[in-house]
């Protein structure tokens, strides 16, 4: 199985099937006459793949008495997906350092140097909570939570948690400590440049880590009941 863009492209052969391209898979033990192993010599785990929408052929006939075409067929098909796409998800693009630092003139009328005088309102702004499409009625839906909730535990601040070390008010701070402006607009414009630069950098460490955080949350999430459609299955 191979994954591109977060989505396993997998194809289920079977002397009784045709090869198609399925995106939803569960992994569930092997049945007695299955072959083939892994290169550990362990009974391979047969993958069973899942079509996200449901297509239904409806065919109507309307007969009509007399006339010279008194029956009448129309064929069409209707698309039927119960799944959730996305089932949930952390927002994590509102992540950024929030608020704004002390400053002060040099002169006491404003006119002399502007320099950041410390941290003031700067706060370390991440997820708290996640969404959840998932109905509560569903059968997938603490799966769901329990998964969505990982990814939200990622964000606590600190280690032993995949993001804590982002978007730290410190780091950023020793980046605009020296900071000086010629007046307080001037200093203000510098700040902003320093801070766009610095969410973007942390950013592309979030983007990097996206796989470990993945893997992390279906390692809590794969074993809750039932076991497919909302699966790993080596995409991660």
């Amino acid at each position: 199985m191979r994954c591109t863009s977060g989505r396993a492209e997998t194809f289920l052969r079977d002397a009784a099937l045709p090869r198609i391209l399925l995106p939803r898979c569960a992994r569930i033990k092997p049945l007695r006459d299955t072959p083939a192993r892994w290169n550990s010599g362990t009974p391979a785990l047969k993958i069973i793949c899942f079509q996200d929408d449901a297509i239904y052929t409806i065919k109507a006939a309307v007969t009509f008495s007399g006339g010279t075409n008194p029956t009448l067929n129309k064929t069409t098909s209707l698309t039927v997906n119960s799944l959730w796409n996305p089932d949930g998800f952390v927002d994590r693009t509102i992540a950024r350092i929030g608020g704004v630092p002390t400053m002060a003139s040099d002169e006491p009328n404003g006119t002399g140097t502007w320099r950041v005088t410390g941290k003031g309102t700067l706060t370390r702004v991440v997820p708290t909570s996640a969404t959840i499409n998932v109905i509560p009625t569903s059968q997938f839906y603490n799966k769901t939570v329990q998964h969505e909730q990982t990814h939200v535990q990622q964000w606590i601040a600190g280690a032993g948690h995949l993001l804590g070390d982002l978007y730290v008010v410190n780091d950023f701070y020793n980046q605009i400590v020296n900071l000086t402006g010629t007046s307080q607009s001037d200093l203000l414009n510098k700040l902003g440049t320093a801070l766009t630069a610095y969410v973007n950098s942390q950013g592309a460490i979030v983007q990097s880590r996206h796989n470990q955080g993945e893997h992390e949350a279906y390692a809590v999430s794969d074993p809750i009941a039932p076991q497919y459609v909302y699966q790993n299955c080596g995409q991660f």
